[in-house]
């Protein structure tokens, strides 16, 4: 098994002992090298499977609208589709049935969200992560409403923050929806399923045990982000690799993968929230905590 990480996330010391050692916890394609080629495609989609997440029908003759402000085309669903096939292969992960709905359809557009949203979430898990691990809520409580970022918080982040409600195990989950952010910020290299978060996420993180600011932050993060289309084909394979992981837990069979399955959970969340399609079939984005992660 991938070793799994040693963090320090808001200069608050991570314990082994954290990290969950059951299947499953999370509520519920990226290479190091993301240009490198695709195998060949084993049982392909054909055109008109696995339309819509909710399988909805399209209307006969309705053409693509123009892509609003921000938004561009989406890539080809089903090719994407196909080379997911290809990586669950790599994988070692089980391919979900044919018709299983596509993430989203022909003549939809992508964006990410803006990226001062996601770095004010990233900022916000960063002080949840500290609050797991002992920073008292007048230092986390305090940081986000020093910074601005109370309306970014969920009622029950804030809860947990400030009354200690919820589980701490749970909330330590996020770093890998960190590392997530990170990989589409384009500060992490790759969103590798077979590895844990890297161990530079701390050091990126905003600095809250010395005060660093928020915009302090958003000025040293040094974010490129990447194209909206290659963080949806990222989307498309988690929204896969977790249909293998919930097929294991309803068979009582061990997880399919190397890393637990938490990983493809917390990761598959972020970049669900990340990413915002529009299309006849899209609701808005959601809040955070409203995000939708049946399988």
């Amino acid at each position: 098994m991938a070793n799994e990480p040693d963090l320090d996330v808001g200069r608050v010391a991570v314990p082994d002992a954290v990290l969950p050692t059951a299947p499953g916890a999370a509520p519920a394609r990226g290479s190091a090298s993301p240009s490198a080629p695709r195998p060949s495609v084993a049982a392909p989609l054909k055109q008109g499977e696995g339309s819509g997440r909710a399988a909805p029908k399209r209307r006969a003759g309705a053409d693509p609208e123009p892509a609003p402000e921000g938004q561009t085309p989406a890539p080809d669903p089903v090719m994407i589709r196909n080379a997911t096939l290809a990586d669950l292969v790599e994988l070692g992960f089980p391919p979900p049935p044919d018709g299983y709905p596509l993430v989203w359809e022909p003549g939809d557009t992508v964006a990410l969200r803006p990226t001062p949203e996601i770095l004010a979430r990233c900022a916000v898990l960063n002080a949840v992560l500290a609050g797991v691990f002992g920073a008292p809520p007048e230092l986390t409580c305090g940081w986000l409403e020093r910074n601005g970022l109370v309306d970014a918080v969920t009622e029950p982040e804030w809860e947990f923050l400030s009354e200690r409600k919820g589980s701490g195990d749970l909330y330590g989950l996020h770093v890998e929806a960190l590392w997530a952010f990170a990989w589409v910020l384009g500060v992490g290299e790759d969103l590798d399923p077979g590895r844990y978060c890297g161990e530079g996420l701390a050091a990126w993180l905003p600095d809250i045990g010395v005060g660093e600011s928020f915009v302090a932050w958003q000025q040293r993060a040094g974010v490129r982000p990447r194209p909206a289309a290659e963080v949806a084909a990222l989307l498309d394979l988690h929204y896969c690799l977790d249909w293998g992981h919930v097929q294991a837990l309803m068979n009582d069979e061990p997880p399919p993968g190397v890393t637990l399955p938490y990983v493809i959970g917390q990761r598959r969340w972020a970049l669900e929230w990340a990413v915002t399609f529009r299309g006849p079939y899209h609701p808005a984005p959601p809040r955070w905590d409203e995000v939708d992660l049946a399988s």
